[in-house]
């Protein structure tokens, strides 16, 4: 298992690698004056895109650093991922089988010294997608077992949870909207050499559509602290989170950690990130939202100096769902 996991992340890393080379040109060009100086760039834009994941509270790996007083920055972001999960526990059923879209918006402003505020925004779509036939190829090719629905019919779709004998969602057909809205408060606690610390807080709304959302309102808080050694960003974070109910299924609450590694040079950043978080939904001894711990490889790049591009591929550790997520951002 962990074999097919370390050859996944390294193929995505060579895919990126290859992906960044005209940034990588771009940086080698740069003068030696700025390549002395490398400019802090921020974590990748990613959380869990698994369904059953991304309706409850999440948010990115964090800087300390707020953004500066009266400054605002956005950013936009497409992220696209196929799932597959079917799991019986003792008081009901999941079977999830297609792919998601999700357009991530987000605006951020500098509050006062040492704080600042984020509204995160999303729309999603749900559907069959496109994925399945590459990744059966992949599977075959490298001799891995096969994780996908086992009826041999590519990029079909169905949502369904089923609870003491009761359909709590079921969904065959594509379908998307609005998800829950995340605020988020942040605030610098101070700096110590090169070594910078912060809290954040967070609340989930629920503005999100009927299995977009978790139909409840969440919260929860967070520290934050960044090292810097030379061109690389050391970064982490542990939350805690009170979980709503999702459609009356009981949620726990739960701790989440997130560890970051940035490479800098010139206009070029390199990132390996992870998370690791408790299940929130668990039915039994089954988890069945089942997504402890993921690995995102990506690079960010300048291009225009203030506006940021990032490309990003992430890969469950252990035998969860998603498969394979994608993704794309540009902040400003």
């Amino acid at each position: 298992m962990w074999i097919r996991r370390a050859s996944h992340i390294v193929a995505v890393a060579i895919l990126l690698c290859y992906l960044a080379m005209p940034a990588t040109l771009s940086a080698q060009a740069e003068t030696q004056s700025s390549l002395a100086e490398p400019t802090d760039r921020g974590p990748l834009l990613n959380i869990n895109e698994y369904p059953l994941e991304s309706i409850f509270l999440s948010w990115p790996l964090l800087d300390p650093e707020p953004v500066p007083r009266g400054r605002h920055e956005f950013t936009v972001g497409l992220v696209s991922s196929n799932f597959f999960r079917h799991d019986v526990g003792t008081e009901g059923e999941v079977y999830l089988d297609g792919e998601s879209l999700r357009l991530n918006l987000g605006a951020r402003y500098g509050l006062a010294d040492r704080w600042d505020a984020e509204l995160q925004i999303s729309l999603i779509r749900y559907g069959g997608g496109v994925l399945d036939g590459p990744i059966r190829s992949f599977e075959r090719f490298f001799g891995f077992p096969h994780r996908g629905p086992q009826s041999g019919v590519n990029n079909q779709f169905r949502y369904s949870i089923t609870r003491d004998g009761d359909a709590v969602i079921d969904r065959g057909g594509a379908y998307g909207g609005l998800g829950d809205t995340r605020i988020l408060l942040r605030r610098s606690l101070g700096e110590a050499a090169r070594f910078s610390y912060g809290a954040v807080a967070a609340v989930k709304l629920p503005t999100g559509q009927k299995g977009l959302g978790s139909g409840g309102v969440d919260a929860g808080l967070g520290v934050l602290g960044k090292y810097v050694e030379g061109r690389w960003r050391f970064r982490g974070e542990v939350d805690a989170i009170l979980m709503s109910d999702f459609e009356e299924i009981p949620a726990r609450n739960r701790m989440e950690l997130k560890l970051g590694l940035e490479y800098v040079r010139g206009r070029l950043s390199l990132y390996l990130q992870t998370d690791f978080k408790g299940s929130a939904i668990t039915w039994g001894k089954r988890q069945l939202d089942k997504a402890p711990g993921q690995a995102t490889v990506g690079v960010k790049f300048a291009k225009p100096a203030n506006v940021m591009h990032q490309i990003f591929m992430i890969e469950d550790l252990t035998r969860t769902s998603p498969d394979i997520t994608y993704g794309y951002a540009v902040e400003w």
